[in-house]
């Protein structure tokens, strides 16, 4: 009976008179298990985001909702997502609309295949979800049961589309979720009459629906057809899996006419199923008779991940009419065996070619004669002398596919031949021929498509690879990402790690295996192939005919280098380099990107350990990196400064591996004398690691070089005070002192000096700094260092800033100005002109900040000096803030970020996140702002910074104010303000005990207030009101606090 209905079904698909209703099933399959491609599960996510935004729900509420959509019962379900429409605001509260772009919104298909089929077996598309999956597939258009006329003319054929009969997720209001929205749809005529005008006219195929089938509109259409067509001889259909047919058969009663069919065991199976209903039966050599199948079946279907676009065109290819020789071309390892199989075992190219797949491995080929009679073999021919011509008379009987795999290891060994034998084959009418090669080159002979040639796949793809071998609780590992970066995401890498990984506990030994194994590890099964051994694969690809020695030695040189190399140095590093360069590329062995030549990381791996260069090409190279350094480093932070860093940043990891390689050599002076040079990118870039510095301390050190030795200790320091890391910083700069001062080198001492002074400053102990300011100065001054000088004073100015005293900060960096200027310091003239901007801003004279802070930040763009621009960019965003424009301010805080993650520095992250707490919370985003307050709080105890850790406290207690909760309000207002004394600022004191204020009664009230009198009696008053604004507090509200006499005194005095 099933062939029968089968076949009925197809005749009316071939007809043009069949729907396809395509329910939940479906969507759940292509998004991998989405939770909210299900209906019960975009109701759960609709009952937590209910949780998450009302916060006045009861609290219970989440609990019984949750409890109606689990139970199983249709009309609890439907109260479940009545509850969640009603408190979401449907069908137009912009909270409901939020809620549906952030669930079923953003659903995207991993597994496309289904949705493929739909659209290429050519049937009408109705669909029950409110996801937009099929048109992302199909490029239809949407049409909801809403648009009236257009339902109509997608039924008549007039117009190509997508019906959604229950909503789209772009119209909310067309969205049926709840009781209210079903009996709308169900009120509706029009919707009503397309309905059964859908159900009567035209042939209806539930796929994937369930119990959708069921619910009020769908169930009330079938009772419908039950009682209008219960004598008519059309059918409608419905697919279920080969389990479930005898039951879903026996609950549909026979009066709808509603028959089920087997597609298969499992999803896998529905898209070939619904590509031969296209097909009409007949498979592909059906006009003959006489073909016979192929006789080897093809090897199993691979895990491919992140190859989309490769394999959506590959398909394309070998479905044209008349398909042109495929060549899909790569390194080693990079998959494209995998890709080819993968191709292979698509569904529509399995109806195009059924049995006729065939897949032929090369290796150990050597001539046009082995690959005949491999190809014979595959076919199921007898052997015999004339093995192509057999091959080419039955490759011509009917359409079929032949992937001839590593076709260069005959190709290499027999190069005429073989281009001759795939011409032939490339003649044969029908046949659709793919051809993997390793290597950037095609043989002649054929007039090939443009070649696929695939790249590393994604990290995200390259883990799910992993995962998908090696299991599931590897995600959360830390040494995951780490390794697969390693491997540069490279297919076959990635596949024999996880093998290696499979029933380990944790990837702990692995990622040690790997620091001294390498690529050595990579291999499984005993390794005795290119597919389960990696170094064995590279190795063929080494000794091939196509590399030559010239080729051999520049890639010994290039394993070394993580970068790759431009192509303008090529010649500067071997002067043979941009032949070899060729030939490289034409095996595959290096690519091209951006403009420099590079190698995969494991391919590095292998020949760096296995071939390593001679001695002289090694030194040669270490000469000319090191050389980099020395030239750019010292023109950071000047005028020179960003076109050093940018040439600098390009050839960081070369650099840093260079300098690791030559401090080890006998004699290390040139890399000890080029480390501080490295410090100054390591600090203004944020790129680039100390280790080379550390390095080249030791080898100072061993050497009995003190000068080089305090040079390379005070970059150092240079480099952990730059990230914030002050204790680190401090135990550098005094290990530095007493060097300098045994060679009797004041400008160093001096420096070291004035740098402890700036980690005293960045820890409030502004005595501290102060003397250890005074103290550098004496000695810049004694040995004429006018720039030495100038930071002082700058640093002093510094101080003055922290302290609120205005007028004193502003005379010690207008002193400092003209010293820089005339010492040509582009970074010390921005530093002073940034923090004239910050007196500026805390006057509340803000057009006067934002020109300074504009007036710095090309400074420090054209010095290099990232740190800088972060700061300016931070702190435009605190001026727009100041004017309330909160999405400008938001902007700033996270272009500022990035740039102080980039450098390390912590207490720049820390006020980024912290601002954008205060955005949240003036939002009313209480959840958000929550977090970035609760974020900001580790950084700050971490840098030592009482301010910030005081302004985390004070946002935090701002938000128990706002939702009623003054208890534990007050306790982070106390916290706040032991910090802020500590700190010894007195506007933040007078704020924190202001607010307090607002959370007490009587007595209590007027302390807080009396005290926040006394904190800003010193205060200008114009400063003070525009540090007040920044905190929401009006001049009203200062000017009633008890009359404030104390106040208007301190503005008399100016």
């Amino acid at each position: 009976m099933s062939e029968v209905l089968t076949e009925n079904l197809r005749q009316e698909i071939v007809k043009g008179s069949c729907v396809a209703v395509v329910g939940a099933g479906v969507s759940i399959f292509s998004t991998g298990n989405a939770p909210c491609a299900s209906w019960t599960g975009l109701l759960h996510h609709g009952v937590q985001r209910c949780a998450d935004v009302i916060t006045s729900l009861p609290a219970d509420w989440a609990e019984r909702a949750n409890r109606d959509i689990d139970s199983g019962d249709l009309d609890d379900l439907l109260a479940g997502a009545e509850k969640v429409s009603n408190k979401l605001g449907a069908p137009k509260g912009g909270e409901y609309a939020r809620w549906l772009r952030e669930s079923v919104g953003v659903l995207d298909a991993a597994h496309r295949e289904i949705l493929e089929a739909l659209r290429d077996i050519g049937v009408i598309i109705a669909t029950t979800n409110y996801d937009g999956l099929i048109q992302k597939v199909t490029g239809l258009p949407a049409v909801t049961w809403m648009d009236g006329a257009r339902v109509e003319r997608v039924l008549r054929g007039d117009e190509r589309a997508v019906l959604h009969l229950h909503g789209f997720w772009e119209r909310p209001e067309s969205v049926i979720l709840g009781i209210r929205s079903y009996e709308q749809v169900l009120g509706s005529e029009h919707a009503q009459a397309m309905l059964r005008a859908l159900a009567a006219m035209r042939t209806m195929l539930f796929i994937g629906c369930g119990d959708g089938l069921h619910d009020p509109n769908f169930g009330a259409l079938l009772k419908w057809t039950g009682t209008v067509f219960a004598g008519s001889e059309y059918r409608r259909f419905r697919l279920a899996r080969s389990s479930e047919v005898a039951q879903l058969q026996e609950a549909s009663p026979p009066e709808q006419r509603l028959f089920v069919l087997s597609y298969g065991t499992g999803f896998d199976d529905l898209a070939p199923f619904l590509l031969r209903l296209q097909s009409a039966g007949r498979p592909p050599s059906a006009e003959n008779p006489s073909v016979p199948s192929c006789a080897s079946a093809l090897p199993p279907r691979p895990r491919c991940f992140g190859r989309d676009e490769e394999i959506a065109g590959l398909v394309a290819a070998l479905l044209a009419v008349q398909p042109e020789p495929v060549p899909v071309l790569g390194p080693p390892g990079i998959g494209k065996t995998n890709l080819a199989l993968t191709v292979a075992h698509d569904a529509r190219v399995e109806a195009r070619y059924g049995s006729r797949r065939s897949f032929v491995r090369c290796d150990g080929l050597r001539s046009r004669a082995d690959l005949a009679g491999a190809i014979a073999a595959t076919l199921g021919l007898t052997l015999s002398p004339n093995n192509e011509s057999a091959v080419l008379v039955e490759l011509g009987r009917g359409p079929t596919l032949l992937i001839v795999d590593n076709a260069e290891t005959p190709w290499d060994s027999d190069t005429l031949g073989v281009e001759e034998m795939l011409g032939r084959l490339a003649g044969v009418s029908d046949l659709a021929l793919l051809v993997t090669l390793r290597g950037n080159e095609r043989p002649a002979g054929v007039a090939w498509r443009e070649a696929f040639r695939p790249q590393p796949i994604s990290p995200a793809a390259a883990r799910e690879l992993f995962l998908s071998l090696a299991g599931r609780q590897f995600a959360s590992d830390p040494h995951l990402d780490d390794l697969l970066s390693a491997l540069d995401h490279v297919p076959l890498a990635v596949t024999l790690v996880a093998a290696l990984a499979e029933g380990e506990p944790s990837l702990d030994s692995l990622w040690q295996r790997w620091q001294s194994e390498r690529t050595a590890m990579l291999q499984r099964a005993g390794g005795k192939d290119r597919l389960t051994n990696i170094e064995l694969s590279y190795e063929l690809s080494w000794s091939g005919s196509r590399m030559t020695s010239e080729a051999k030695r520049f890639l010994q040189l290039l394993a070394l280098l993580p970068a790759g190399l431009a192509h303008a140095d090529l010649a500067a590093v071997l002067p043979q380099a941009n032949t070899a360069a060729r030939t490289l590329r034409k095996t595959g062995l290096a690519f091209d990107e951006a403009n420099r030549l590079r190698v995969l990381a494991p391919l590095r791996e292998y020949v760096r350990r296995r071939y390593p260069p001679e001695s002289g090409d090694l030194q040669h190279m270490i000469t000319r990196f090191v050389s980099l350094v020395a030239e750019y480093g010292p023109q950071l932070g000047t005028a020179q400064g960003d076109a050093a860093r940018a040439r600098l940043l390009a050839d960081a990891q070369n650099i840093e591996t260079m300098l690791l390689r030559g401090v080890a050599d006998v004699d290390a002076g040139a890399v000890i004398k080029a480390a501080p040079a490295w410090a100054e990118f390591v600090r203004f870039a944020g790129a680039g690691s100390p280790a080379p510095i550390e390095a080249a301390a030791m080898a100072a050190k061993r050497a009995g070089d003190l000068i080089g030795e305090a040079n390379c200790v005070k970059g150092l320091g240079d480099i952990a005070r730059a990230r914030s890391d002050h204790d680190g910083a401090q135990a550098r700069y005094e290990a530095a002192l007493p060097l300098y001062h045994q060679v009797g080198d004041s400008r160093g001492e001096a420096s070291c000096i004035r740098r402890l002074g700036d980690i005293a400053r960045a820890r409030s102990d502004h005595d501290g700094a102060r003397g250890r300011y005074e103290a550098a100065l004496q000695l810049y001054r004694k040995v004429g260092d006018l720039l030495g000088e100038a930071n002082c004073t700058k640093g002093l100015g510094d101080i003055a800033l922290a302290r609120s005293d205005h007028d004193g900060a502003q005379a010690r960096y207008e002193a400092a100005l003209p010293l820089h200027r005339q010492e040509g310091d582009l970074l010390g003239e921005a530093n002073c002109i940034s923090r004239l901007g910050d007196i500026a801003l805390a006057r509340s004279d803000h057009d006067g900040a934002q020109a300074r802070y504009e007036a710095a930040l090309p400074l420090y763009h054209q010095v290099g000096d990232s740190l800088g621009e972060a700061n300016c960019i931070l702190s435009l965003g605190e001026i727009v803030r100041a004017r309330s424009d909160h999405e400008g301010a938001r902007a700033r805080y996270e272009a500022a970020l990035p740039l102080y993650r980039q450098v390390g520095n912590l207490l720049g992250e820390a006020n980024c996140i912290s601002g954008l707490g205060e955005i949240a919370r003036v939002r009313s985003d209480h959840d958000g702002a929550r977090g970035r307050y609760e974020a900001a709080l580790p950084l700050y105890r971490q840098v030592g910074s009482l301010l910030g850790e005081g302004n985390c406290h004070v946002g935090i207690a701002r938000l128990y104010m706002a939702q009623g909760q003054p208890s534990e309000a007050a306790v982070r207002f106390r916290d706040a303000v032991g910090y802020y004394e500590r700190f010894g600022d007195p506007y933040s004191v007078g704020a924190a005990h202001f607010l307090w204020s607002q959370v007490c009664d009587g007595e209590e009230r007027e302390a807080h207030r009396h005290a926040t009198r006394q904190a800003w009696r010193s205060l200008n008053r114009q400063a003070l009101f525009g540090m007040a604004a920044m905190d929401g507090i009006q001049p009203a509200e200062i000017e009633t606090l008890e009359e404030g006499t104390a106040l208007r005194r301190a503005d008399d005095k100016g």
